[in-house]
């Protein structure tokens, strides 16, 4: 049997594939609990700088799989409430993760798919891929962190629009309306992917909301779940730390950089030194 999961490390960069392309890389429960797993991994190795999430095959995750639910030995109703805690627990470990995560979406993005893509930080998406958030015509309300996402990614008014109508998105449009970060020839996916986002691992880190926040692009509090969290949040975010040692060097530098001298895991570059 395959692995439900591939997980490739290289160079600081994890690439973590759902593997079910029989499928469409739809979400069961094995995947679900592999994918959970491999994040899990992926968020405390401090080797790992950039994570990538794709998927195997012609599509990057068709949701959550609906034919596997109804063959469930407990009925399709507690499979899917056992899938989307699991799929829950993946978004919140994302969201939160010290580290940049990147949706390199090779194909069809749908349903929890889609919302996984909004939950990465970035998304590269392959000029043939196709989003589509695909809850509403199915009766469903978006689950994923989707409605906390979506409209914070390309506003209120459009988000309406997205999921009234539920129609599905090209690369071309997905780009225009701020739902993808690049667009690139499907050949090139995984390489725009990876090389793409290295400069992330020669900037300074910074620090402002928690120990857990150390990172080169969260420097707001992306993981509060409302508006009202996030402005209680703020009183308690420290100043600008000057004792880091990735501040001292960007000080001691005082011009153009072109060295890796941030280099190194995260709790090494990030506190005092």
């Amino acid at each position: 049997m395959n692995e439900l999961v591939l997980t490739h490390i290289a160079e600081g960069v994890a690439t973590v594939t759902m593997n079910r392309p029989e499928a469409f890389d739809a979400l069961d429960g094995g995947l679900m609990d592999a994918f959970v797993a491999s994040i899990g991994r992926c968020s405390v190795d401090s080797k790992i700088r950039t994570i990538i999430v794709t998927g195997a095959g012609k599509a990057f995750c068709g949701g959550g799989d609906l034919k596997w639910s109804m063959s469930a030995p407990g009925g399709a109703s507690a499979a899917l409430h056992d899938l989307a805690g699991q799929f829950h627990l993946a978004i919140t470990e994302i969201r939160r993760m010290a580290k940049p995560v990147i949706a390199a979406v090779n194909g069809v993005a749908a349903g929890g798919g889609f919302s996984l893509a909004l939950a990465c930080d970035f998304r590269v998406l392959a000029s043939t891929a196709v989003l589509k958030q695909a809850y509403t015509s199915a009766g469903l309300s978006l689950d994923g962190g989707g409605t906390f996402a979506l409209p914070r990614l390309v506003g209120l008014a459009r988000a309406m629009e997205i999921i009234a109508f539920d129609a599905p998105i090209s690369a071309k449009q997905a780009l225009a309306w701020g739902l993808a970060t690049k667009v690139v020839a499907p050949e090139q996916l995984l390489s725009a992917a990876t090389t793409w986002p290295a400069r992330l691992h020669v900037v300074p880190c910074i620090h402002t909301v928690s120990p857990s926040d150390y990172s080169p692009i969260h420097g707001i509090p992306r993981s509060k779940p409302n508006w009202s969290g996030s402005a209680k949040a703020w009183p308690r975010a420290r100043p600008m730390p000057m004792d880091t040692k990735d501040c001292v060097r960007s000080w001691k530098s005082a011009g153009p950089r072109s060295d890796d001298s941030f280099n190194g895991p995260w709790p090494e570059r990030c506190h005092g030194g």
